[in-house]
């Protein structure tokens, strides 16, 4: 999948450390790859016959068998029709204010595209990374000062904001594959989080909304 989104020249941003001009420096020394966070959308009807995006559809559908089989017949009705896959990923220390420009480039790049069939989408579809409270740590686990913790947080906080907007979402554990983690803002006393994977499909039309969200939200807030 990478592959895919690298070769898409037309779609896309990166975030990297933009440095002032050194006469001194040796530009051969530079790391070129020093890519801080991406954002972009994989066509998913458009590349179907790729590899990567068969064994990845097929990911999805097994996924939501397992965890929310209900939902299998709506996940499959929207892989049947013009489906984008978001990519929104970044280090977990780049604040999210830094998604109001990537989401507006994205936006305005898919706009300028959409004559073209690959870009012309009836859906999107984004991965988030969450991280619960084990259900044994639900109950009224109180911090200092008396407040609550979250049972939830969103590694990307304004993809919260997205899935609000989702026509269909499922979860899935992912703590088997790696270490329990904290995520987001948390207190020392806070209780370690499990990390899961929600599967977003949403209306290629709530896009703009969504964009709006993002900025009023991020937009003028101190980084």
């Amino acid at each position: 999948m990478a592959d895919v989104i690298i070769g898409q020249s037309n779609i896309g941003s990166v975030v990297k450390q933009c440095e002032m001009d050194d006469p001194d420096s040796d530009d051969e020394a530079e790391d070129d790859d020093d890519v801080f966070g991406v954002s972009s959308v994989v066509s998913l009807t458009h590349k179907k016959d790729n590899e990567c995006v068969q064994q990845f559809k097929s990911f999805l559908i097994d996924k939501c068998a397992i965890s929310s089989p209900e939902s299998q017949e709506k996940l499959l009705s929207a892989l049947n029709k013009h489906v984008g896959f978001i990519v929104n990923e970044r280090f977990i220390n780049i604040p999210p204010q830094m998604s109001v420009p990537l989401f507006k480039s994205l936006q305005n790049e898919i706009d300028s595209h959409c004559k073209a069939k690959n870009f012309n989408f009836d859906f999107f579809l984004l991965i988030c990374k969450v991280f619960k409270l084990k259900p044994e740590q639900k109950k009224g686990k109180k911090k200092k000062g008396g407040k609550t913790q979250e049972e939830e947080l969103y590694s990307n906080p304004e993809e919260e904001i997205i899935t609000k907007n989702a026509w269909l979402t499922y979860d899935y554990d992912v703590s088997s594959e790696r270490d329990t983690a904290l995520a987001g803002s948390w207190d020392e006393d806070d209780d370690e989080l499990s990390p899961w994977r929600r599967v977003v499909v949403l209306p290629s039309n709530a896009l703009d909304d969504i964009v709006v969200s993002i900025h009023n939200t991020y937009a003028q807030e101190n980084v």
